[in-house]
């Protein structure tokens, strides 16, 4: 959608995009008002974006007698991967909370 009448979306870093898809968000969109032209009707269309997490790997071979400094390497990659994540989610989830607040507080969203 183009023409909005209201968001609350924000696009995720390329380096946590799910899935490797860069120019991905989370939030809502709501789109201007049309008339259905089959009922006559004033809609709106209502689409949101979420989080999904998909795991994704690298690696290669290495020597027997690295295996163990490897894997301690690779856990830790891991470790902060999660982090850089959970910090990304958070910040939408405390963004999303603030605005349900905000239009409570104004009696409705603007």
């Amino acid at each position: 959608m183009t023409d909005t009448t209201y968001t609350n979306t924000a696009p995720l870093p390329k380096a946590i995009a799910f899935g490797g898809q860069p120019f991905r968000s989370i939030g809502v969109t709501i789109g201007e008002p049309f008339v259905n032209r089959a009922t006559g009707e004033t809609m709106v269309d209502c689409s949101y974006d979420y989080p999904e997490i998909i795991t994704a790997g690298a690696g290669g071979a290495k020597p027997v007698a690295e295996w163990e400094a490897v894997a301690q390497r690779m856990t830790e990659q891991t470790i902060a991967k999660i982090d850089q994540v959970m910090a990304e989610l958070t910040m939408h989830r405390e963004r999303l909370v603030a605005s349900l607040e905000a239009a409570g507080r104004a009696g409705g969203y603007e």
